[in-house]
C-alpha cells in the first residue's frame, strides 16, 4: 500500500501533441527519456492514429428536420474547438468547392495562450486516404472564428471525405487543438447547398461573425446564408423541433456574389421570443428546401 500511495501521489504528467495530421489509422510510437539519472518511465509504447474510417464512420445527416436537429444534440458543450463544413458546386461545374469554419470556444480564447493568435492547418482527405488538399489559415488574436474555401482551383469530385482542422496557437506554450468532420459531395448537389451560419449579439457587437457553434442565446440574432442554383422567390420560416412552424417572423433577403459565383438566400432571425429548446429554420426556393437546425440555451 506504501508503493501503490507513492506512485499515485508523486508523479508528473507530460502531454504530448503530434505534428502528423496524417487520417491514416497507423500506430505511432513514442519513446519519453529522462536526462535525470535514476528515473524509472513507465509509457505506454504508442498511440493508434485516427483513420479516415474513424471520422467518416459518422452517421451523415440530410435535410428533414429530425435529422438536422441530431447533429446539434451531438455537439458537446465541453468542446474547446469546433468546424462545420458546407458544399455547393458552382453553376453546372462537375465538382464542388467546399466552406471549412472553425472556432475556438469563447472560455479558451480568454485563455493566455491564444492572446498572440494561432495558425489553423486544413487537410482534406478522400475515403481511400489520399490527402485530396491542404492549406493553412492565420488566426488573429481578436478573430472568435475563421472561415477556408477550397480548393483553390478545380474542387471536390462527388464522394466521402475526412476534414481535419489543427488549430496552433503561436504561443509556442500553448498547445493546439483539433477537431475533424465527415464531408459528403453527393453526385448531384441540391439546388439550394448547405447553409452557413453567422451570430450578431453581445459577444459580436454590432456586426454578425459566422460561426461554427450551433447553439445560441436569447440576446443572439442568427443568420442562415445558402448559395443556390434555384430559381424563384425564397421563404424561410421558423420550426420547433417537432418540425412544426411557430410565430417567429424570418426575414428573407438574396445577393449576388460575382466573386464566388452564387446567387446566395439570406434568413435572419431575432430569437429573443424563443424558450431554450432546438430549433430550425426552414428555406425553400421553388421546389428546394434546406433545414439549418440550432439550439437555444439558457
Amino acid at each position: 500500500m506504501t508503493n501503490i500511495n507513492s506512485d499515485m501521489t508523486t508523479y508528473d504528467i507530460v502531454t504530448y501533441s503530434s505534428s502528423n495530421n496524417r487520417l491514416d489509422g497507423k500506430f505511432r510510437s513514442v519513446t519519453v527519456r529522462s536526462l535525470r539519472s535514476g528515473v524509472v518511465i513507465r509509457t505506454r509504447r504508442g498511440y493508434r492514429a485516427a483513420g479516415v474510417d474513424d471520422v467518416l464512420g459518422t452517421p451523415t445527416s440530410s435535410s428533414t428536420t429530425g435529422s438536422a436537429l441530431g447533429t446539434v444534440v451531438a455537439v458537446t458543450p465541453r468542446s474547446n474547438f469546433r468546424i462545420r463544413t458546407a458544399t455547393a458546386r458552382p453553376g453546372d461545374a462537375a465538382a464542388a468547392v467546399v466552406w471549412v469554419v472553425g472556432e475556438l470556444d469563447y472560455r479558451a480564447r480568454r485563455d493566455v495562450t491564444w492572446t498572440a493568435g494561432g495558425t489553423a492547418d486544413v487537410t482534406v482527405v478522400s475515403a481511400d486516404g489520399q490527402e485530396v488538399f491542404a492549406t493553412s489559415i492565420d488566426v488573429p488574436a481578436n478573430a472568435a472564428a475563421f472561415t477556408m474555401r477550397g480548393p483553390d482551383a478545380g474542387g471536390l469530385a462527388p464522394g466521402e471525405y475526412a476534414v481535419r482542422v489543427r488549430l496552433r496557437p503561436n504561443n509556442q506554450e500553448g498547445l493546439p487543438v483539433v477537431d475533424t468532420a465527415r464531408l459528403i459531395v453527393p453526385k448531384d448537389l441540391p439546388a439550394l447547398s448547405d447553409s452557413l451560419i453567422w451570430r450578431r449579439g453581445p459577444s459580436t457587437g454590432p456586426q454578425f461573425v459566422i460561426t461554427a457553434d450551433p447553439r445560441f442565446q436569447h440576446s443572439d440574432r442568427i443568420r442562415v446564408e445558402i448559395p443556390t442554383s434555384a430559381q424563384g422567390t425564397p421563404t424561410a420560416r421558423m420550426l420547433d423541433r417537432s418540425g412544426k412552424p411557430n410565430k417567429v417572423p424570418v426575414a428573407v433577403t438574396e445577393r449576388e456574389e460575382p466573386s464566388t459565383q452564387f446567387r446566395w438566400v439570406v434568413a435572419e432571425a431575432v430569437l429573443a421570443p424563443l424558450a431554450p429548446g432546438d430549433y430550425a429554420i426552414e428555406t425553400t426556393v421553388g421546389n428546394a428546401k434546406q433545414v439549418t437546425a440550432f439550439q437555444l440555451v439558457p
